[in-house]
């Protein structure tokens, strides 16, 4: 499977629109039809595929019967947080500058292209890419770096303590996976992406943000695998409910069989989480 940008071309003779799939030097043409009379043809998001390292049943139910996790309330400081780094970075963008926070990272820039990035920054529009299958991928991206001709995803975390490592081990699917967006829409890419951290720390008697940058390694060939499985659970059965999540056990009125969401398995087993 091979994903890559899918764009809407002009109507065709027999009034169809054709569809076009872009990747590498190579070039298909499909046709609406073609998508509609396919098996499944889905949308996944990286928050989509962090669901189904969480829990297969969870992911399929989501997805395949609209039926999600139910909510809870949700503090709104993040998102403002989120808001705000943005108008801070896009202000060092226009005067040419790297904020402090990304001093260290060598022959590094901002992206330059803000209109591009603004579209890439939005939920709804996001940076989309198709595989051969017509199943689409769409992400939004906080930041995006430009380090030897390559970009390089930049997120945003705030947190009420500073990162420990199984919380960076938490991201890396998702930088893979915005990794494996750029590289389909064309751009050359690194084997890394960043986390920038904003954390509260309490001096002389005050609450401030500190700020902590960490390189995480990334591999799009374990986007792709992630992906293919993901696609695969959605296109079979319901999988069986998962012991180790807390929310499979509500639905049906069972005690989970430990606590926490456990650690994802690409063997399948156990609902996609490991004993």
């Amino acid at each position: 499977r091979i994903w890559g940008r899918y764009r809407r071309s002009r109507k065709t003779e027999g009034g169809e629109l054709s569809w076009y799939i872009f990747w590498k030097k190579k070039i298909d043409i499909f046709t609406t039809t073609a998508f509609e009379n396919s098996k499944s043809v889905h949308m996944l998001t990286p928050s989509k595929l962090g669901l189904f390292e969480e829990c297969q049943r969870c992911f399929w139910l989501e997805n395949n019967k609209k039926l999600k996790r139910p909510q809870a309330m949700f503090s709104s400081l993040p998102n403002a947080l989120d808001r705000m780094l943005k108008k801070r970075f896009d202000s060092f963008r226009q005067k040419g500058i790297m904020p402090p926070e990304l001093s260290t990272i060598e022959n590094a820039k901002l992206f330059d292209n803000l209109q591009l990035l603004e579209k890439w920054r939005n939920n709804f529009r996001g940076l989309l890419v198709f595989d051969d299958e017509g199943n689409g991928l769409k992400g939004a991206f906080d930041e995006v770096l430009m380090i030897d001709s390559c970009l390089v995803p930049l997120d945003f975390k705030s947190r009420g303590s500073p990162p420990k490592d199984e919380t960076i081990e938490f991201y890396r699917s998702k930088l893979s996976l915005y990794n494996l967006l750029l590289h389909g829409d064309g751009h050359l890419v690194k084997d890394y992406a960043y986390l920038l951290f904003y954390f509260l720390v309490e001096e002389n008697h005050s609450i401030k943000f500190n700020a902590q940058l960490v390189k995480v390694k990334t591999n799009i060939a374990d986007a792709e695998r992630l992906l293919e499985k993901a696609i695969a659970i959605l296109n079979g059965p319901e999988p069986k409910h998962n012991p180790n999540c807390a929310f499979c056990c509500w639905s049906l009125g069972l005690p989970p069989k430990k606590k926490g969401m456990g650690v994802y398995d690409l063997s399948g087993e156990n609902g996609g989480l490991s004993q």
